[in-house]
């Protein structure tokens, strides 16, 4: 898959969620780039959201329930649209590119993704 010199929104990656303090995520996960490419291109962070393992999280609205094989994932995955996280795009390299989520999922997410910023 074309990694590009950017990380691409859709594309998700494997990712450390080391210095995450509290409920928040912690050590690595996959995680989605939801923020748009033309800042993905330019900005030294990129915006993503979480997987997790937990398929609680796909029953709240700001979850997004995700099967195998859609973007590289081996397991059901929630898409957990209310932790989003800022990453140093230094983190992104092509070795850690997981895959890509379909267009379905991505109308998915960003529904819940307005329901968690409060913008529906």
């Amino acid at each position: 898959m074309e990694s590009a010199n950017y990380p691409r929104r859709g594309q998700i990656y494997l990712l450390s969620f080391k210095d995450s303090q509290g409920r928040a995520m912690r050590e690595s996960h996959p995680a989605l780039v939801v923020q748009n490419n033309t800042a993905n291109r330019y900005s030294g962070v990129i915006l993503v959201v979480p997987l997790t393992s937990n398929l609680k999280v796909a029953d709240l609205p700001v979850g997004v329930l995700m099967e195998p094989p859609e973007g590289g994932v081996k397991k059901s995955s929630a898409i957990h649209c209310g932790q989003i996280h800022t990453i140093n795009r230094n983190e992104f390299t092509p070795g850690i590119l997981l895959g890509q989520v379909s267009p379905l999922t991505i109308q998915k997410v960003d529904k819940a993704l307005k329901i968690s910023l409060g913008l529906l």
